[in-house]
C-alpha cells in the first residue's frame, strides 16, 4: 500500500481566538505524536480518521483497524473487531476491511460504534469485544461513512442514502431538507455524510463539498456552505464547529467565525486542537502520470493502426490502447487453449510485432481486457461461468446484448489473468482491465452467484481479489477502467467498484468521466460547455480524494447526447485536467475516429 506524501501545516492569522495547532501529523507514512514517533503502528498505515475523547485518542485506517491510545503513551492498542477482516475467494488477505466510520458513546465511554462500509458493530467493554448491529432500514448496498453515539441515540450518515435514526432495533431516514443531486427523473443522491452529532441542534457536515447542516422541527437547513480543495475536514462539537474551507480553517465558536490559514508542507493528515476541541484534517493528493491516449480498439489492420499513429502524434499523445480481450470476449493474438475451446480465438496481427512499431514511433502501447463481460465463456462450458438466473435457473441475462460471468469463480480469474500474461510477454507496456465490475442493467435482483464462497464477503473484495491476484502475476503496470460516477459515492456493494480498496491494488485508476454518461438532470440539467467541463473537473477531484494509485481519466471523443459537440467540447475536457493538475489522460472513440480533437473545424 503506497503511503501518503503530501503535508500540512499551519500558519496561524492574528486572532482572539486560540490558534489552532497540531497535536498528531503523520509524515511519509509514519505518525507523529509529541514528536515521537507511535509505537505498534505499521509504517504504511493508511489512517482514514482520529479521534479524541479525553485523553484516548482513536485512529481508524484503511487496512489495518482501529488503534486506542491512552494519552501521553506512544504504544497503540489495536481494537478492531476479529471478524472485521478482508474476505477473499483465493489465498487469505492479511488485513482488515477500511473503518469507514468510528465513534464513542458521549454518554458511556466503554461504548463505542464501528462500521466497515456495509457492516455496523457495537461494543460495550472499549473494544474488547464486539457484536454486529441488524440494518434493518437502511437501503440496501448503503455504505456507512458516519457515526454519532449518545445514550439511547444512534445516528448513523451514509455515502449518498442521507442520514438515518436508529428507533425501535430500526434505521429511520431523517433527510427533510437535505439537498439531493438529482441524476434523472427518479434516482437522486444525498452528498456524502462526513460527520453526524448530537445537542443541540444535531447538526452533520458533509464531505467532498465542505457544507454544515442544522437539524430543527422543519428539518435539515445548511448554516455554512464552502468551497472543496486539497485539504478536507471538519469537527462537530457543543457551541460551534469546525471546518476546512478550501485553504482556510473555519471556525464557529457560539457563532463568532474565525478563519485561520492552511498552507502544505509536509504532513499528510494532523489532527489540530485548540486546547479544548480536535479536529482531523487529510490532504488529498494528486497522483498522474504523463501518458496521453487514443483508443485504438482491436489489432486487426495496420492500415487503422499507422491511422490512430498519426493521430497520436499529431494530437500529442503518446500511447494507444488495444483490445486483447474484448467486450465479447473475443481474444486477440493469444494462443491461450481455452480461448480455443469456447471459440474465442480472433484474426489478429502479431502481437510482438504491433508492439515494436508503435515502440519504434515513441508510442507505447496499452493491453484492455473486457473481463466480466464475456459471451463466449458465458456460453461455453455448459454455461457453468455464467451468473443463474433465480427465477428460470438458466443463465442470467440482463440486457440482451450482454452476457456476464460470474466475477466470484476463480476459473474466470485465472482464464483472463493468463491472455493478460502472455500480452505482457508479447511487449505491452501496461495491462488495462475493463468492467472489472457486477453487472448493474436488467433484473440483478434476479441474480445468483454459484461460485459465491460463503465467508461474508462483499462484491467489491471479489473485485479487488481479481485485481490482487493480477498484480501479483505481471510485472508490467496494471491499470483498472471504472464508472466515473464510482469516485463520486460509495457503490462497492452495489457495482463492485470500490476506489479505495481497488487503488491500494493497481497503479493506474481510469475514471470514464464522459459528460454524456452523468443523468440529464446532473449539474440542474446544465450540460453546456460549462456544465461538461464541470463534471470532469469534479470527478477528477474527487478521484484524487480517495485514491492511493494515479489518476488517468477517460475523456469522451465520440458524439452522443452531447450539446455543444465540436473541438471546444474536447478543449473543456482537457482544461477540466489540467485545472485539477491531471497530466495524463485517454481519449475514447470507438470507431478510432479522431479529427475532432486535432481539428477546429469538425
Amino acid at each position: 500500500m503506497k503511503s501518503l506524501a503530501l503535508s500540512l501545516i499551519l500558519v496561524f492569522s492574528s486572532t482572539v481566538y486560540a490558534s489552532w495547532k497540531p497535536l498528531l501529523v503523520q509524515n511519509n507514512g509514519f505518525l507523529y505524536y509529541h514528536e515521537e514517533k507511535c509505537k505498534g503502528l505499521s509504517a504504511n498505515i493508511a489512517i482514514n480518521d482520529i479521534q479524541v475523547h479525553g485523553k484516548i485518542i482513536y485512529l481508524t485506517t484503511s487496512q489495518h483497524g482501529i488503534f486506542k491510545n491512552n494519552g501521553g503513551d506512544s504504544y497503540w492498542e489495536n481494537i478492531t473487531p476479529a471478524s472485521a477482516y478482508t474476505r477473499t475467494i483465493h489465498s487469505p488477505c492479511n488485513q482488515y476491511r477500511s473503518i469507514s466510520a468510528f465513534c464513542v458513546d458521549g454518554y458511556d465511554p466503554t461504548r463505542m460504534y464501528c462500521a466497515t462500509k456495509y457492516t455496523l458493530y457495537t461494543s460495550g467493554d472499549a473494544g474488547k469485544r464486539w457484536e454486529v448491529i441488524p440494518l434493518a432500514g437502511l437501503p440496501a448496498n448503503a455504505c456507512i461513512t458516519a457515526l454519532y453515539a449518545k445514550g439511547g441515540q444512534l445516528v448513523v450518515g451514509t455515502s449518498w442514502n442521507g442520514i438515518y435514526r436508529h428507533t425501535a432495533n430500526r434505521f429511520v431516514a431523517v433527510n427533510g431538507g437535505l439537498p439531493r443531486k438529482m441524476y434523472s427523473d427518479s434516482i437522486g443522491f444525498y452528498e456524502t455524510i462526513a460527520h453526524v452529532s448530537g445537542g443541540s441542534p444535531v447538526r452533520a457536515a458533509t464531505h467532498f463539498t465542505p457544507q454544515v447542516y442544522s437539524y430543527g422541527a422543519s428539518g435539515w437547513k445548511m448554516v455554512f456552505a464552502g468551497n472543496g480543495g486539497h485539504y478536507y475536514g471538519c469537527s462537530l462539537y457543543e457551541g460551534g464547529w469546525a471546518i476546512v474551507d478550501g485553504d482556510k480553517l473555519v471556525v464557529n465558536n457560539n457563532g463568532t467565525f474565525v478563519y485561520q490559514e492552511l498552507s502544505p508542507k509536509n504532513f499528510c493528515c494532523a489532527v489540530l486542537t485548540d486546547g479544548t476541541h480536535y479536529i482531523f484534517v487529510k490532504a488529498a493528493k494528486t497522483r498522474n502520470d504523463s501518458i496521453r491516449g487514443l483508443y485504438a480498439a482491436t489489432p486487426t489492420s495496420w492500415q487503422a493502426i499507422k491511422k490512430c499513429v498519426g493521430y497520436a502524434k499529431r494530437s500529442g499523445c503518446n500511447a494507444l490502447v488495444f483490445d486483447i480481450k474484448d467486450d465479447y470476449g473475443n481474444v486477440y493474438g493469444i494462443n491461450n487453449e481455452t480461448a480455443g475451446v469456447i471459440g474465442a480465438l480472433q484474426s489478429s496481427l502479431p502481437l510482438h510485432e504491433l508492439c515494436n512499431y508503435c515502440h519504434a514511433n515513441g508510442i507505447q502501447v496499452i493491453g484492455r481486457m473486457v473481463v466480466f463481460k464475456d459471451k463466449h465463456l458465458f456460453n461455453g462450458f455448459k454455461h457453468t461461468y455464467a451468473i443463474v438466473d433465480a427465477a428460470t435457473k438458466k443463465a442470467w441475462q440482463g440486457n440482451p446484448k450482454e452476457y456476464w460471468v460470474d466475477p466470484y469463480s476463480e476459473f474466470v480469474h485465472r482464464y483472463t489473468i493468463a491472455i493478460a500474461q502472455q500480452a505482457q510477454d508479447a511487449g505491452f507496456d501496461e495491462i488495462q482491465f475493463d468492467y472489472v465490475r457486477f453487472p448493474t442493467d436488467g433484473p440483478v435482483n434476479r441474480c445468483v452467484f454459484t461460485f459465491k464462497p460463503d465467508n461474508g464477503i462483499y462484491k467489491y473484495e471479489a473485485i479487488t481479489d481479481f485485481l490482487r491476484t493480477a498484480k501479483a502475476s505481471l510485472a508490467v503496470p496494471v491499470s483498472a477502467d471504472v464508472y466515473g460516477f464510482t469516485v463520486w459515492y460509495e457503490f462497492g456493494q452495489w457495482l463492485g467498484q470500490d476506489i479505495e480498496a481497488m487503488t491500494g491494488i493497481v497503479d493506474v485508476l481510469c475514471p470514464m468521466v464522459y459528460p454524456s454518461h452523468y443523468g440529464r438532470k446532473f449539474f440542474n440539467g446544465k450540460i453546456t460547455s460549462e456544465g461538461y467541463y464541470t463534471i470532469v473537473r469534479e470527478s477528477i477531484s474527487r478521484a484524487y480524494i480517495n485514491s492511493k494509485a494515479t489518476v488517468r481519466p477517460y475523456l469522451q471523443a465520440f458524439n452522443m447526447l452531447s450539446p455543444g459537440w465540436g473541438y471546444d467540447y474536447i478543449q473543456k475536457q482537457i482544461q477540466a485536467c489540467t485545472d485539477t493538475g491531471t497530466q495524463g489522460y485517454i481519449f475514447w472513440n470507438a470507431g478510432r475516429d479522431y479529427e475532432i480533437i486535432i481539428n477546429k473545424n469538425k
